[in-house]
């Protein structure tokens, strides 16, 4: 089964770009569609299509690391009297917090630098940094200083975040690397 979640993760974007802008044409073009943000040239569109495609690479980290939290654990603190969704809350997320750190930065990663979906999906309105970037390629030539500029300072927001979950990183990384 998780053999299957991740092989979806490996089926190309540029092969469902065109029912994602067929759907969320469709879609925006409704009453509900309008109302919830989710059409072309509207964040749902990139919500939705970021999700679908980072969900399949979080569920196959995030497994791994809830696998390695003692099951003991968890039937301890139900004797203790702990619901079912206070253990989760208080004792395995909590424990997989490195875990789920690891998965945050890589996923907020890949959709910080995705392209496509945003090139496709939007115009004006809901624009990404990387379309942004990508209007400096302009019939007179490429603006180099301009998109040296834009490049560098699309970084700094992602360099900032992932220097706050380094600690997260490293413990996360290396939390499952070693069997005793």
């Amino acid at each position: 089964m998780l053999f299957f979640i991740l092989s979806t993760k490996m089926f190309p974007a540029i092969a469902v770009i065109l029912p994602y802008f067929l759907i969320f044409r469709d879609v925006g073009k409704t009453g509900i569609g309008r109302f919830f943000g989710i059409g072309l040239d509207q964040p749902g569109a990139l919500i939705i299509s970021y999700t679908v495609f980072n969900l399949p690479f979080a569920i196959w980290l995030l497994v791994s690391f809830f696998q390695d939290i003692p099951r003991e654990l968890e039937h301890s603190a139900r004797l203790d009297g702990l619901s079912r969704l206070k253990v989760l809350a208080k004792v395995v997320c909590p424990l997989a917090a490195p875990g789920i750190a690891v998965t945050g930065v890589f996923t907020l990663i890949f959709s910080w630098n995705e392209f496509l979906f945003a090139y496709i999906l939007t115009r004006k309105a809901a624009s990404t940094v990387t379309v942004g970037v990508e209007s400096f390629f302009t019939l007179q030539g490429i603006l180099w200083g301009p998109v040296a500029a834009a490049a560098t300072i699309s970084v700094l927001p992602m360099l900032v975040f992932v220097l706050a979950m380094q600690r997260y990183m490293v413990r996360g990384l290396t939390f499952g690397a070693v069997r005793g």
